[in-house]
Order: structure tokens, then sequence, then C-alpha cells
């Protein structure tokens, strides 16, 4: 994690794969940076104070400060991320997408994809992956490129739906932890007093 970390306050944006998971679970530590994933597979991401349920390949965008976290099942399909920093977006395809509901709104951006969406993207992120290796001159600027094309793509969809609203995440988060604190400290007995 150490070198993905100073790889990007060198670089500024890092791609890369996860291949083969048989169960994955993700916590986003890296708080400085935007992230954008293509997971694949049936599981559940819980982003901000919402629980989406998934099922086959989604994309899902995250801000910096938005904690997130998913859980999915095997898949034979890989997974991809890749994580860029607030002085990445300065380039100057960025300027529109600056000021959309991504980059804007609390929205939660996590998408459902079709299986042609599903491979467009994929192919992105397998260009950034190969991209960021080599020695082009304008390298950044076409990272830069590809980047906007997946928030793009993104802007054109419509976000999934949550599988429970935010009051009723906040009351069953609630109710999960006082069955906890009720578990590690359970109620004294009633004492009765005989006269």
């Amino acid at each position: 994690m150490l070198d993905l970390m100073s790889y990007l306050n060198s670089e500024k944006v890092k791609a890369y794969a996860l291949k083969n998971h048989t169960e994955v679970v993700q916590t986003w530590g890296c708080k400085e940076y935007y992230k954008i994933s293509l997971l694949s597979g049936r599981g559940v991401i819980h982003y901000d104070s919402r629980c989406y349920e998934v099922n086959g390949s989604t994309l899902l965008l995250s801000k910096p400060g938005n904690p997130c976290t998913w859980k999915l099942a095997a898949s034979k399909e890989p997974l991809f991320t890749t994580l860029f920093t607030a002085d990445f977006l300065d380039g100057s395809c960025f300027h529109g997408v600056a000021e959309s509901e991504f980059l804007q709104s609390q929205q939660a951006p996590v998408f459902g994809l079709e299986p042609k969406q599903t491979k467009f993207i994929a192919s992105v992120f397998r260009k950034m992956m190969e991209e960021q290796n080599s020695l082009y001159r304008y390298k950044s600027e076409l990272l830069q490129n590809h980047i906007c094309l997946l928030l793009h793509a993104a802007l054109r969809m419509q976000p999934a739906i949550p599988c429970l609203e935010p009051h009723a995440w906040a009351i069953t988060s609630s109710a999960q932890l006082v069955a906890f604190v009720e578990m590690q400290f359970p109620p004294m007995a009633t004492l009765v007093h005989y006269n």
C-alpha cells in the first residue's frame, strides 16, 4: 500500500486490476483520492450512508472523504480501479466534468452496467494500465482523457437505487449496535425484594 501512495504522490494517477478474486472485501482508506472502479459479481456496496445490492457489472465513483466499502462474491471477471488526486483534475478536459453531478452533488454514483457498457469501460481501464507504464511524452494528458471518458460514460447513466433509504440504514445500523452492546453487556437481572 505504501508503494501505491508514493506512486500516487509522484504520478497523481494509478490504475490497476484485481484478477480471479474468490471473495473480495475492499475498504478504501485513501480518503484524499478520487476513485473509479469497475466491479463484477454479486454483492453489497456501502457508500456514505446508503447500501446498494449489486449483481453483475457495476461502475462505482467515489470522492475524497466519502466512506465506501464493498463485498463481492467470486467472479471470473477482473475488478478495475483507478485512483487520482484533485490536482490531476486540473486538465482542460475536466472543465465541463468538474461542474457535473459527480463532483458537486451528494448523489451516490453507483451504476449498473449492460454487457456492452462493461466491455467499453473495461477497455478504457486496460488502456490506462498500459499507458501508465509507457514513456509517452503526453502520458498524463492521455490518462486524463481516459478518466474523462469514464466520467462521461457515468454521467450518461442513471444511478442505482439504494436498497435501504438513508434513514432506514441509520435505523438498521443503530439496531445492530444496540444488539452488539447487549451481547457484550447483558442487562442485569431485576432484583426482587420480599417484605
